[in-house]
């Protein structure tokens, strides 16, 4: 994995769990990236209404919420994410199916090195 290919990147990182949102945080901003953190799904769709983020991570359960409007956001602008659960990939709504999946607990390394390669293509790993 190449460090410098989060290096500038604006990730949002969406995640109710503070030590693994804190643990994935970090991991992405010692690549490089300009990370910004939400646990819930007003504030992650509240900072989406005024700035552009290049890629995210979403938790799919946000406490009682599910990050499923954030996803629709991104998928309606193109912006690459991963969802990441303690469920089932088979519990993700059919519009979803082709989004990468990373089943909890993961990790983060594998986080990163899989949202480089939904980025950049397995080649570039």
């Amino acid at each position: 994995m190449k460090a410098e290919m989060l290096m500038g990147k604006r990730v949002m990182v969406v995640e109710d769990d503070g030590i693994q949102s804190e643990d994935l945080a970090q991991t992405l901003i010692s690549q490089g990236a300009d990370v910004v953190v939400f646990d819930d799904v007003r504030g992650a769709v509240g900072f989406l209404g005024n700035n552009v983020v290049d890629m995210a991570l979403l938790d799919v359960q946000l406490g009682r919420e599910l990050s499923y409007p954030i996803a629709d956001e991104f998928l309606r602008v193109g912006t690459p994410f991963i969802l990441l659960s303690g469920h089932k990939q088979a519990d993700v709504p059919t519009r979803f199916a082709h989004i990468p999946f990373v089943g909890k607990p993961c990790s983060h390394d594998e986080v990163v090195v899989l949202l480089i390669s939904t980025i950049y293509g397995d080649e570039m790993v």
